[in-house]
């Protein structure tokens, strides 16, 4: 009987060996702590060029490119204060009045989540990694990124039709 427990317990630490978790955190690169982009925004029907930057203290800041009509509207959010400004008016609310569904909310609540590895899992998808989690309001998203670089490629809130497509990354100080 001891020898079968004996087996069945070498057996069982040889098989378990073998199990870890298969997110790499040498590989695995979120978004940094501050960062700049360009970006291509998606949302139902809606599309949106802008830059947005990040800064290292949390701010958050999206200044929209096109549609024309928007060029130039500036939306300003940290965990106090949400800001408008265009054309010289500037209006600012505090952040719970912005709707979760708002794609600057949306940004912003996923790249805080991002900074928290216990927020989300990452998983490798050929040469890019895959980060999903769930923002603090409850929106689901996935980040891809470029395994060896850590460069966003695409962030996507499914539930909210909305897709943010980067080009020209830089993480900054």
């Amino acid at each position: 009987m001891r020898r079968v427990l004996f087996a069945l317990a070498a057996g069982l630490l040889l098989f378990c060996c073998g199990c870890q978790n298969t997110t790499d955190d040498k590989t695995a690169k979120p978004i940094a702590d501050a960062f700049s982009a360009t970006v291509a925004i998606s949302q139902g029907a809606f599309s949106y060029t802008a830059e947005i930057s990040k800064r290292a203290d949390g701010t958050f800041v999206t200044t929209l490119k096109e549609p024309a009509a928007l060029n130039g509207l500036t939306i300003t959010q940290t965990a106090d204060n949400c800001s408008f400004a265009f054309a010289g008016l500037n209006l600012q609310t505090p952040p719970s009045l912005l709707p979760d569904a708002a794609f600057s909310s949306c940004m912003q609540k996923a790249f805080e989540t991002l900074l928290d590895s216990t927020r989300f899992v990452a998983a490798q998808h050929g040469t890019d990694m895959v980060y999903s989690g769930r923002t603090e309001n409850g929106n689901n998203f996935t980040f891809t990124a470029e395994k060896d670089t850590g460069v966003p490629l695409t962030l996507e809130f499914p539930e909210r039709q909305l897709t943010v497509t980067f080009s020209d990354y830089k993480a900054t100080s």
